[in-house]
């Protein structure tokens, strides 16, 4: 990777933690858990926006990051928060 897709993965990594964080899908940022506490799951989905991935790649992943917490993910808005990534992405 080149200096210049270097900085361009971690500016998108830094937006992919913001609207991470105000998605808090599991309410950790909520209750005060440090701002990296989703970097895992941001730095996959910033990949897999690089790799140029579609709709269904994104939510599949996502939702088995939910269904690994023991979470329903029909119980949380995966849908609207991948759009708001998608919609971002597109116009950055």
């Amino acid at each position: 990777m080149n200096g210049a897709m270097k900085k361009r993965y971690s500016q998108d990594l830094k937006h992919i933690r913001m609207l991470m964080n105000d998605w808090d899908p599991m309410g950790f940022i909520e209750m005060g858990a440090p701002e990296d506490e989703y970097d895992s799951y941001s730095i996959k989905v910033v990949s897999l926006l690089h790799s140029s991935t579609g709709n269904s790649e994104l939510k599949g992943y996502l939702e088995d990051y939910l269904s690994g917490l023991f979470v329903n993910p029909s119980s949380i808005p995966v849908d609207k928060f991948i759009n708001k990534v998608l919609v971002w992405f597109k116009d950055r």
